[in-house]
């Protein structure tokens, strides 16, 4: 065998063994685990559901408010501080760091729902310099073009003069479909209204659809009883017959859908209890649990919730995670500030 023979077979040896090697080698784990991101003081943080490793989620020492997951599930859109009494909408990817801002020029932005399509967001926008505030819903591509204000294009306000823009204060409810928008509108001079509207401003028409689901198919509405109402072909199912209602909560983090889509949670107006209903209409569960609901750690076994507890003279909001049957609650973050929003990311 000649010199240049067997440097060549040594060399295809020693690639073989290096690729052997590279094949039985443990690669580093870059999946995220199921983690709580939470509000604490203006402050983003997460925590493992089990109440350990909590770190602080916020990319920067602004303060933050409202944080929803995408409809794809891969990043989070959440308000944050601009300047003082001003928000943007930030989007941020699942381990925190920063992706855009989303342009809504000089209007400040809150309380951001994004289209199931990812191609829109519906917000509440207002001036900075303006006082009292004077909140609209408006939405926008997320590239901050075709900015529309939703709130002029619903009829005004039953007998409130035109010089009181502050005393209505709109809220955005969800999606309903990739186009079209749930809005509530409460103020002092009239009963509270919903309506639906198309993102572009029209086909305004006053109803209220109830809470969509995270795909925009079907709304969860209460009152004399608890419905699923399918937006596509008109089906209804009752999953409680009892008067019930859902969390006033539910326009920021909250929703009473289960990530799978299978389940809700509600409260019913006789007994104040929880309850977990099949959306098939199949059945309910009570769940004995006192506090603030913020809805389902994930799929449908295990609930979020905080509860009020006075410290030096202070309120303060305490995070659990509970088991649905109300069992073996978790202490996500206990006397170290007030708690004001929740939600659940499940591990990718």
């Amino acid at each position: 065998m000649t010199y240049d023979v067997a440097r060549r077979v040594t060399l295809v040896a020693l690639l073989m063994a290096c690729a052997a090697c590279s094949e039985g080698a443990v690669q580093p784990d870059t999946r995220l685990p199921d983690r709580v991101l939470f509000v604490r003081d203006r402050v983003l943080l997460v925590v493992n559901p089990d109440g350990t490793n909590e770190q602080q989620f916020s990319p920067d020492a602004r303060r933050y408010a409202h944080p929803r997951l995408a409809p794809d599930g891969q990043s989070i859109f959440v308000s944050a501080e601009r300047s003082l009494r001003c928000g943007e909408i930030v989007q941020l990817a699942l381990d925190g760091s920063p992706m855009r801002t989303l342009d809504a020029g000089s209007w400040c932005a809150t309380s951001q729902q994004v289209s199931p399509d990812m191609q829109r967001v519906v917000f509440l926008a207002e001036q900075a310099s303006v006082l009292p505030p004077e909140p609209f819903v408006a939405t926008m591509r997320l590239d901050g073009t075709e900015f529309v204000n939703l709130s002029a294009m619903l009829p005004p306000p039953v007998g409130c003069p035109p010089s009181t823009n502050s005393a209505v204060r709109p809220s955005v409810v969800g999606w309903l479909s990739e186009t079209r928008v749930q809005i509530k509108r409460f103020a002092s001079c009239e009963a509270d209204r919903s309506f639906t509207i198309n993102s572009n401003g029209g086909d305004v028409i006053e109803q209220d659809m109830g809470h969509p689901s995270p795909d925009g198919t079907r709304a969860l509405k209460g009152g004399t009883e608890m419905v699923i109402r399918n937006r596509l072909s008109g089906a209804r199912s009752i999953v409680s017959r009892a008067a019930s209602f859902v969390p006033d909560v539910s326009v920021f983090s909250f929703s009473p859908w289960s990530s799978d889509q299978t389940h809700v949670v509600y409260r019913h107006f006789a007994d104040g209890n929880v309850y977990i209903g099949k959306a098939d209409g199949s059945g309910e569960v009570r769940v004995p649990l006192e506090g603030n609901l913020w809805g389902f750690a994930g799929a449908n076994d295990r609930l979020l919730y905080t509860t009020a507890t006075v410290v030096d003279g202070v309120t303060v909001r305490n995070l659990f995670l509970v088991i649905n049957d109300g069992s073996a609650p978790v202490p996500l973050s206990v006397g170290k500030g007030p708690v004001s929003e929740a939600l659940f990311l499940e591990g990718r």
